[in-house]
């Protein structure tokens, strides 16, 4: 992308949880400042109980699972 960002990120940045899946299936990296800061972003501007927010927090879950996946 032409600001810097991986598919993987900006498919965090648009809370696309199945492409977000897929990505990681296909060997993208879960890891990294650019995933943290695009979580952050979501995370602050999808307020609990609004409602993209239930595609903000699977999003979040499928990184964090990958992310414990890699770790053992």
């Amino acid at each position: 992308c032409s600001n810097g960002d991986t598919v993987l990120v900006a498919a965090v940045k648009r809370y696309k949880p199945e492409l977000v899946r897929l990505l990681i299936a296909l060997g993208a990296n879960p890891n990294g400042e650019n995933i943290d800061r695009a979580i952050n972003l979501i995370k602050t501007y999808w307020k609990a109980g609004d409602y993209e927010r239930r595609y903000v927090d699977e999003t979040i879950k499928i990184i964090e699972e990958a992310r414990e996946r890699n770790r053992n």
